[in-house]
């Protein structure tokens, strides 16, 4: 599966869209507002009604689940 259908990109999507909302300017974060609400519309569309569900709406800079480096 690629782009929507799949669990790890709508993951790493959303890492990425996550840090950039903490990244962005002040006056471009609704930008970046609007596309996290349309990878939420994506994940649900894709999702809704799968077991997945909750994984797809993680953030994950892998995709894959895997264990996140903490900056020391």
């Amino acid at each position: 599966r690629y782009g929507g259908a799949s669990l790890q990109v709508v993951r790493r999507l959303r890492a990425l869209l996550l840090h950039l909302r903490e990244q962005a300017l002040p006056e471009n974060r609704a930008a970046v507002e609007a596309e996290l609400a349309r990878l939420d519309a994506t994940v649900h569309e894709h999702f809704g009604d799968s077991v997945d569900l909750d994984s797809a709406q993680i953030d994950d800079p892998q995709g894959i689940g895997g264990l996140r480096r903490v900056a020391t």
